[in-house]
């Protein structure tokens, strides 16, 4: 007995008992007993618990048997007794892809090929964007300067211009015959690899479904089981049961204070994506003499104030009227299909009498319908995200932020590393930009070449823009009078002065950690740099070693204490390698590939174990061959690598996770050459294709404009003084 414990604690007293029955219904799992108990001498057992888990069992329309040798539910029809052994028993699969793991496509089709009959039911997930606002929030109240503070809320209302709700992806439950279902060895079956529902989690499967919301996969993620003192679990029916007050053609959830009605109609390879996006799609299937027939119906759900306002579905009457034959469900129906969305019950088509062919002589829908559903539950964002990388450019998705926080590892999870690869003036400085701004105030964006172009936003935001004009060691020596100085000469005179320039970068660092700890707070952010016109690249290259190495210790000792996060960005990295190439024959002999391979090899630490002295790192670059010159492997060490191109319509990123693969190569070669088009392949590590249209107020606070001929008003504020040791 379930609550056999439970009685025996309070045997001596009936009315404490009986108040404590009520108030652990209640109190703990949330049932409402109204009603119920009428006497204080009704049993515990017999009165509260067996009717509750009758009423669940009627209204639900399933029972629940004894757990599998898996322990999976194992769901039968309910005849109103505690199920009937002879009706088709039936077990539950979930699918929800893990963005990081989402390089195969699931074949949804190939349920078939293992089970006569199949229901799958395609969820609509929503979420508030709590998260992300709260970070933009945060970083607001962080910062003391409105021009960026602006920028903040901008790219909030970009991102989610509703200011409520966004969609982030779909989840899919599968049920057939248990005997399909589950697996007998290690073998192919029609749960395709997805979780197997347990019978302890069978009651949070079936609140998460009649609530449309994701309860489950948080349930999952916990790992929680719901039990009673015994260590034995409640039964999921009546754990779950939540009645909903009928209305015609719809039904009220007052707990949620929602209304939901159902729409019946022909599922086709023009309309499938669009079905997806308005609601939760319920398709039962079966396969007679090799023709796949399907009984579709649509549950779409919306808000209402209280339970006696008449709710409004005309939006999606009206949706739905160009997508062909879609009936609202009538009277007498609506309850049937109530149960028909639980996890593990019959099909209704015998209700319905209508179910068409998705394959015959005439056409083959089937594919792109079950190749639509695959794409709905590839994850297009993180529910708890904080960064928005971009819009989503689909059908199905058209206008939704993609967000990657669970790519981006920003709080200090492996490989928090991405690449941006692209031409020169595609837009990658233009869309890392609002991406590092969002991201953090504390903020390195380091310049690779001479020819980089300068964005106003670090100075607008109250950063530091250190200007770098030291030349190398010919020209110092010209400028000390040594005439016509041999190759030793200027060798030896350039490392002097990396060794003055390194004792500088500590000076400067020192003085930056002095004022942050006199302000409590940090100052000063971002930083950038501008490479002067006097510049030596190889002195600049081996400056920016020594500013990351005494950056490194300095950011470690405060994010130990405080917690804090920074993000080095290195724009037009593809500058580096081309110096490893210098003939060691010059004056300056091997120095500059010593000092580039020295800078490049940092870059990847930074890259790859960075968060470990709580910093991120970004990459920009022209080609993925340019990284090879430390090693093939340093593309693997980037958890997300956008491929970056632009037209009249905006900036486009294809993006990728995962092992980098050769027709991720080919993909590449492809887009640099202009051909990349809808026939061509796609690498199975592409996660999404991005439309970044930015809005023109951001686009201008954030697009890069080449500094050189932009006249005096350019770059006039420098670093303040008692910030940085100023140039001779």
């Amino acid at each position: 007995m379930i609550f056999k414990n439970l009685e025996n604690t309070v045997r001596v007293n009936k009315k404490e008992r009986r108040k404590m029955n009520i108030d652990t219904i209640k109190n703990i799992f949330g049932l409402k007993t109204d009603g119920v108990i009428t006497s204080e001498q009704d049993d515990f057992r017999g009165n509260v618990y067996e009717l509750g888990l009758r009423e669940a069992h009627k209204k639900l329309g399933i029972a629940c048997s004894k757990p599998g040798v898996n322990g999976e539910a194992v769901i039968t029809r309910n005849n109103g007794k505690d199920g009937n052994q002879n009706s088709t028993k039936r077990s539950i699969s979930y699918h929800r892809c893990n963005i990081t793991n989402s390089n195969k496509k699931l074949a949804v089709g190939d349920i078939l090929d293992y089970t006569p009959e199949a229901t799958i039911l395609v969820r609509r997930l929503t979420q508030g964007n709590e998260a992300f606002k709260n970070h933009i929030l945060n970083e607001i109240r962080l910062s003391n300067n409105e021009h960026r503070r602006q920028s903040l809320r901008l790219i909030h209302e970009y991102a989610y211009p509703r200011n409520k709700t966004g969609v982030y992806g779909n989840d899919m439950f599968i049920w057939t015959p248990s005997n399909f279902m589950i697996p007998t060895s290690i073998q192919p079956t029609s749960s395709l690899g997805g979780h197997i529902v347990k019978k302890c989690e069978l009651g949070e499967v079936i609140k998460s479904v009649i609530y449309g919301n994701n309860n489950f996969q948080d349930f999952l993620r916990k790992n929680i089981e719901l039990t009673n003192d015994n260590g034995k679990v409640i039964n999921p029916i009546w754990y779950a049961y939540s009645k909903p007050l009928y209305r015609g053609d719809y039904y009220v959830l007052p707990a949620a204070s929602t209304a939901t009605a159902f729409w019946w109609g022909v599922l086709t390879k023009d309309n499938i994506a669009t079905l997806l996006t308005l609601g939760d799609l319920l398709i039962n299937l079966e396969v007679i003499n090799k023709v796949i027939w399907a009984t579709p119906i649509l549950r779409v759900t919306v808000p209402i104030e209280n339970i006696n306002d008449e709710p409004n579905f005309l939006y999606y009457k009206r949706a739905l009227a160009p997508l062909g034959k879609w009936d609202r469900v009538e009277l007498g129906l609506v309850e049937k299909c109530f149960q028909a969305f639980i996890p593990g019950s019959e099909p209704i088509k015998n209700d319905l009498d209508w179910n068409q062919s998705l394959r015959d002589n005439d056409h083959d829908d089937a594919q792109e319908i079950f190749s639509a559903i695959a794409d709905s539950i590839s994850v297009v964002g993180d529910k708890d995200g904080r960064t928005v990388v971009g819009v989503i450019e689909d059908a199905k998705n058209s206008g939704q932020p993609l967000i990657l926080e669970a790519l981006a590892n920003l709080d200090g999870t492996s490989k928090p590393g991405w690449l941006f690869i692209g031409q020169t003036k595609n837009g990658k400085s233009t869309i890392i930009a609002p991406l590092a701004d969002s991201t953090t105030q504390n903020v390195i964006l380091i310049p690779c070449s001479r020819e980089e172009f300068k964005s106003d936003w670090v100075k607008d935001n109250g950063g530091t823009v250190i200007l770098f004009n030291r030349p190398d060691a010919n020209v110092v020596l010209i400028k000390e009078g040594v005439k016509d100085p041999d190759s030793a000469t200027i060798q030896k005179r350039q490392e002097e002065l990396h060794k003055e320039d390194e004792l500088y970068v500590k000076e400067m660092i020192a003085s930056i950690e002095k004022k942050w700890i006199d302000r409590e707070k940090i100052v000063g952010m971002p930083i950038t740099f501008d490479i002067g016109q006097a510049a030596g690249i190889t002195r600049y290259f081996n400056f920016i070693s020594a500013f990351i190495m005494e950056w490194g210790k300095m950011w470690l000792r405060r994010h130990s204490k405080t917690r804090e996060r920074c993000l080095f960005v290195f724009d037009n990295f593809t500058d580096i390698p081309s110096h490893t190439k210098y003939r060691s024959s010059g004056p300056l002999g091997s120095i500059p590939k010593e000092v580039a391979t020295h800078l490049a090899t940092q870059i990847k630490s930074l890259v790859s174990t960075g968060t470990n002295m709580g910093s991120s790192c970004w990459v920009a670059t022209a080609s993925p061959g340019d990284l090879s010159i430390i090693g093939e492997d340093f593309i693997n060490h980037f958890n997300v690598r956008f491929y970056v191109v632009s037209d009249t319509r905006g900036y486009h990123a294809y993006v990728f996770s995962g092992p980098y693969s050769e027709k991720e190569a080919e993909f590449s070669l492809k887009m640099d050459a202009g051909k990349i088009n809808d026939e061509m392949e796609i690498p199975p590590s592409l996660l999404a294709v991005l439309n970044t249209r930015l809005p023109g107020a951001l686009k201008e606070r954030y697009e890069r404009l080449e500094f050189h001929g932009r006249g005096s008003e350019a770059w006039t504020e420098r670093v303040p003084q008692e910030l940085f040791l100023q140039e001779d």
